[in-house]
């Protein structure tokens, strides 16, 4: 007759449940100890019970009395209430609503931004207060602990709660294909970028407000889910992991949602057509190649052109992700950078569809262009380590990319020998390099090894023990020393200056002559020595005037002026 004597006093909390329960338990109680008195053995009450069981129910044991039957309806009533009370909870991630199409400057987005974020702010640390006065009520059930019963019933809420809350902030994300395969993507507008960078901000303070260890201190949600995960008792344990699960899957969705527009959004000047139509003696000047120095026995250095950067179209695209990922306000997370890596994976698999159907005939021609892509290559297999697992496909691409690109490039063992230890040494000073401005493809579980920083001036050396040659024995100095070399930014379009018709005239292609590089020049290219070439081009040009309208007088002491 429990259920009915607790349906009748209508409890509409957890605190009037505990009163009903302690003012049972003392009649109860009492109603024990005048029977207890009555039967006159002087036993105490379990053994009186035990005894009466054995007397009037043979065999069957020990019956529940009448106190475990109140505290089992008591809390079945209060689960049952607490799963109500949390129904009425609001748990509202992301403003509800359309957003209005505008296009803003940068410091407006910025302001947009900082608000989103105040509002996610806002709207979690309102939940939680409601939680916690929820929990405080919860607490009054029992003076010593809260039934297992309930804390289940609780945590089966709080589920429910976070599942409702986060299919509605998926409702309210633009939907994102896959840049890979490659699709025709058109730019997302800004309405787009910010639905996407809400919904990840908003993720972003839900999980630091589950974090027990959060920086904005402990918050109410995240002490019940660390109380149900070291509870000890297996159901509760299980639902707390199946909450933080929860939590995860639709982090790494939103994230790379907002990855994919961020990267779709880019709109870079290099372009991977550009690379693939240079001339073999043009990549090195064009990607800023150095040098590899190799000591000899007797006489000069030898010196071997090698990658010391990553090409245009793959710095470019990275560092414009990193200053995005700042840029979203979302403080670099992890789950943040790993979506990014991700996102680039696919567009770099994408872009990398297009390179040459045969690469073995692109050898034939020159090493230039196999070697920068090979660079990039491994550059990119450590950038874009630890990727969101949406990336998988794509990196597991550009791994067998670079398997087959190293398989045709060092099919000759003197290749093999000569480049394929300087371009790790390289790739991995250039991670070093660059690894403050793209520090969030490398902050975060990064799965390259440091190497020591280099030293002053723009050369770092490297031993490489198996760079032998014939006559020379391992005793000998066998490293090797990367430099960076000055390089004439005129050098990719020089040959093609004498299409001008400036160019037509006799002397100024002879002054031409003079400053033209040529392809197989192993020299350091000197800043001085370029300007008086330089300067005599721009002389040799002057004397020109004539023939292009400059005659006596005025005109000609502008010409005279001119080449000087």
């Amino acid at each position: 007759h429990f259920e009915a004597l607790i349906a009748s006093s209508s409890p509409t909390t957890c605190s009037e449940l505990g009163q009903l329960q302690r003012l049972f338990t003392q009649r109860l109680t009492a109603f024990r100890r005048a029977l207890a008195e009555s039967v006159g053995d002087g036993r105490d009450w379990p053994a009186l019970w035990k005894g009466a069981c054995g007397l009037f129910c043979p065999g069957k044991g020990v019956c529940p009395d009448s106190l475990s039957a109140l505290q089992r309806c008591v809390e079945q009533s209060c689960a049952q209430l607490v799963k109500e009370r949390l129904r009425e909870l609001k748990l509202v991630l992301v403003e509800p609503g359309e957003l209005p199409e505008e296009e803003v400057d940068e410091s407006r987005r910025a302001e947009q931004l900082t608000e989103m974020r105040s509002q996610c702010q806002a709207h979690i640390s309102s939940f939680d207060e409601e939680l916690g006065s929820f929990l405080d009520d919860v607490a009054q059930i029992s003076e010593i602990q809260i039934p297992s019963t309930v804390t289940f019933a609780m945590m089966e809420g709080l589920e429910l709660q976070l599942a409702t809350a986060l299919q509605a902030l998926q409702s309210s994300m633009p939907r994102v294909a896959p840049l890979w395969p490659a699709t025709d993507l058109q730019v997302p507008s800004w309405k787009v970028q910010r639905a996407a960078i809400n919904a990840a901000i908003a993720l972003e303070v839900l999980l630091a407000a589950v974090n027990p260890n959060c920086e904005r201190g402990s918050t109410r949600l995240g002490t019940a889910l660390k109380d149900a995960s070291t509870s000890g008792h297996a159901a509760l344990s299980e639902k707390a992991t199946a909450i933080t699960n929860l939590l995860q899957q639709h982090i790494e969705e939103v994230n790379c949602t907002w990855a994919r527009v961020v990267v779709g959004a880019g709109e870079p000047v290099a372009r991977l057509g550009s690379f693939w139509k240079l001339a073999d003696d043009e990549v090195g000047p064009a990607c800023g190649w150095g040098s590899a120095k190799f000591p000899a026995r007797e006489g000069e250095a030898k010196s071997v052109a090698v990658p010391i950067q990553s090409s245009a179209f793959v710095f470019e695209r990275l560092t414009f992700a990193s200053q995005s990922l700042a840029s979203a306000k979302l403080k670099g997370s992890t789950p943040a950078a790993a979506a990014l890596k991700a996102a680039l994976a696919e567009c770099f698999a994408a872009a990398y569809e297009d390179k040459p159907s045969d690469l073995a005939r692109l050898k034939r021609s020159g090493m230039s262009h196999l070697l920068q892509w090979l660079f990039d290559l491994n550059f990119l297999h450590l950038a874009l380590a630890a990727a969101a697992s949406p990336g998988a496909a794509a990196l597991q691409m550009l791994r067998g990319l670079l398997a087959q690109t190293e398989s045709i490039a060092f099919s000759d063992p003197v290749d093999r020998v000569l480049y394929q230890d300087l371009l790790k040494a390289s790739v991995n000073n250039h991670v070093q390099e660059t690894k403050v401005l793209l520090a969030p493809f490398f902050t975060h579980k990064p799965s390259f090894v440091s190497q020591a920083q280099p030293g002053v001036g723009r050369s770092n050396s490297n031993s490489k023990p198996g760079l032998t040659a014939p006559g020379i024995t391992g005793d000998e100095n066998e490293g090797f020393e990367l430099q960076t070399s000055y390089t004439a930014p005129l050098r990719p379009v020089l040959p093609r200056f004498p299409l001008l018709p400036v160019a037509m005239n006799v002397n100024a292609r002879s002054d031409l002559d003079r400053l033209r590089l040529e392809p197989r020049a192993k020299a350091e290219i000197r800043p001085q020595s370029l300007m008086q070439q330089a300067g005599g081009l721009v002389g040799g040009l002057g004397g020109l005037s004539s023939r292009f309208g400059f005659g006596k007088g005025e005109d000609a002491k502008d010409a005279k002026a001119m080449n000087v």
